[in-house]
């Protein structure tokens, strides 16, 4: 049975099923559609098979998130897919599509486009969005900038699947919505309000002015919180608290996309709860042995699980 998500003028989008592989196989094994994608490397119908895989697992873990099969609305046809989901090994939240030749030019990667916009935006109540394009593919980069991208930087993405470089460059569309949204790193004069921001999240840990604190600001109140503490000379990622009207909307993913900066090549360890090893990930965090870590940092996470607290040992260290 299908299950449509949402339709436009002329596309209806749905849940990939198992028996689509003909379609996603068809897809991926035409050079042209993948000139710009997998180093230019069509698919074989097994790895066809992981790609279809992979997507049919975003229904059952995310409620927004998915990569979509895309119908023509008038014949029924598979047209391709488009997507709005976490771009793999960074904190960005991603648009993209891939349409079948025949429909390339007629407007439907622009229409589709804006549609996985307006569910950024609309449904999910994303802070911003991004999408990356092989530096040499300029229509793709004219349908970005027509559903209101601009172009970021020029950079190398890592896809961890594979390991593989790709020159791309970045665009990014931020809600209008949020239009008053700020970035606030070591605001002194924050420092009352954030305490007090702390403290109606219950975290009650003591805070320091010398603290390298990073904000998310909306309409002048405080949307997220998270500091960097030197700890017997270490560097210690503590307090990552976003306020409940603006959670599952990217403020964490803002936060953690300035604290990458800011922790530049330096060692850095957090103990999260468990459930959250993935979003810390996304910038490098990695799992290990509490005996791994600081003493100081030993006690502490043992004294944690004492009370009843899920938590793990993480250190993010980048190479040099």
């Amino acid at each position: 049975m299908k299950t449509y998500i949402l339709e436009t003028a002329r596309l209806k989008l749905r849940q990939y099923l198992p028996s689509d592989i003909d379609n996603v196989f068809e897809l991926n094994s035409d050079p042209e559609v993948m000139k710009y994608v997998n180093m230019g490397k069509t698919l074989t119908r097994s790895e066809a098979q992981m790609n279809l895989n992979l997507s049919l697992e975003y229904y059952s873990r995310s409620k927004h998130f998915g990569l979509w099969a895309a119908e023509e609305k008038s014949t029924g046809d598979y047209v391709g897919w488009f997507s709005l989901k976490p771009l793999r090994g960074t904190t960005e939240v991603e648009v993209g599509y891939r349409l079948k030749r025949k429909y390339w030019g007629q407007g439907i990667a622009t229409e589709g486009a804006r549609a996985m916009v307006d569910r950024a935006f609309n449904t999910a109540d994303l802070i911003e969005v991004c999408a990356i394009v092989h530096i040499e593919n300029e229509a793709s980069k004219r349908v970005l900038e027509k559903v209101g991208f601009a172009l970021l930087k020029r950079g190398i993405y890592v896809n961890p699947l594979d390991n593989k470089l790709h020159d791309v460059d970045w665009f990014i569309q931020k809600s209008p919505h949020f239009k008053n949204f700020q970035m606030r790193r070591g605001h002194k004069e924050d420092l009352e309000e954030i305490a007090g921001f702390y403290k109606s999240r219950g975290y009650d840990h003591q805070i320091d002015a010398h603290d390298d604190f990073h904000s998310a600001w909306i309409n002048n109140q405080i949307a997220g919180v998270v500091r960097l503490v030197e700890e017997q000379g270490t560097v210690v990622l503590r307090g990552m608290q976003v306020h409940p009207d603006f959670q599952k909307r990217g403020v964490g993913r803002v936060l953690l996309r300035q604290l990458d900066q800011a922790i530049g090549g330096r060692e850095c360890y957090c103990i999260p709860y468990s459930h959250l090893q993935d979003f810390y990930g996304m910038i490098g965090f990695k799992t290990l042995e509490d005996k791994d870590a600081p003493n100081f940092l030993q006690e502490r996470v043992q004294k944690y699980r004492q009370k009843s607290l899920n938590v793990i040992m993480k250190r993010d260290q980048k190479p040099s």
